[in-house]
């Protein structure tokens, strides 16, 4: 199945399950502690400061109000094991 990136922007709300996708505000960047520990990680200012620029997407999976996974899409890692400049990216799938 494709999906759109700019779909995934409005809420993908399941009416049958309190679930949705949707993508992440800046502003609940610290919710997503619920999936990984943000206090250990070397790579939680990194990417904060990625999504501040524009550089990561983020979508969250959320179920019950409580973020459970998320994917991000980055548009440029300085490496092209990662990106390709204006041309694609790896997509390595949800958490």
């Amino acid at each position: 199945m494709i999906y759109r990136l700019d779909k995934f922007a409005e809420n993908s709300i399941n009416p049958i399950t309190d679930t949705a996708v949707h993508k992440l505000p800046i502003d609940d960047y610290s919710k997503c502690n619920n999936i990984w520990d943000m206090k250990k990680s070397p790579f939680t200012e990194k990417f904060h400061k990625e999504i501040e620029s524009g550089n990561r997407t983020v979508f969250v999976y959320e179920e019950n109000s409580e973020f459970i996974g998320e994917i991000a899409v980055v548009f440029d890692m300085k490496d092209s094991d990662y990106t390709i400049p204006k041309s694609g990216f790896i997509y390595h799938g949800l958490l």
